[in-house]
């Protein structure tokens, strides 16, 4: 495993086809994990996160912070700041921490579970339409998000659904 090191400055590093580690410190970074299982720190500023193939772990930190986890089994952090949390094909984790975050989701991206503890959060649906959608309160008090009747998402803390048709509070659906 490689440990890969950013500067103080805005810095884009690479990772290899190995799992690597990867600090970015301050600065607004841009982080690309790559193949392998990665870890990614953006830490202060706003970064951009790639983790691309693997089951990564990326952990925005501080500032408006972008994660994409790509294909496999992720788990995101977004962090302080408001962030913009994509967990890709696979079933991801997803916690974007203090802040208004969205989360965005495709259809074929697997199931993914969501927590967030604060701010008023959007979970943005990309070729779905509301009437494809249902809702109910489910084990743990998340709510359990359907699309053609799969459950595609398990979550708590989030207070809107966006659909290609508007956007609707969670209540629109119970």
């Amino acid at each position: 495993m490689a440990g890969i090191h950013g500067t103080p400055q805005g810095d884009r590093l690479e990772g290899t086809d190995e799992g690597d580690v990867m600090l970015g410190y301050a600065g607004n970074d841009i982080l690309v994990g790559k193949k392998g299982d990665d870890i990614l720190h953006g830490g202060l500023g706003n970064d951009q996160l790639l983790g691309h193939e693997g089951d990564d772990s990326l952990y925005g930190e501080a500032g408006h912070d972008l994660l994409d986890g790509g294909p496999g089994h992720d788990r995101l952090f977004g962090g302080d700041g408001d962030d913009v949390l994509i967990g890709g094909p696979g079933d991801d984790h997803l916690d974007g921490g203090p802040g208004d975050d969205i989360y965005i989701y495709a259809p074929g991206d697997g199931v993914d579970v969501i927590e967030d503890p604060a701010g008023t959060d959007i979970l943005i649906l990309k070729q779905i339409f509301s009437h494809e959608v249902q809702v109910q309160l489910g084990a743990h008090q998340r709510y359990h998000v359907s699309y053609r009747g799969t459950v595609i998402a398990k979550m708590r803390g989030v207070e809107y659904i966006e659909t290609e048709d508007g956007r609707f509070p969670i209540s629109h659906w119970l």
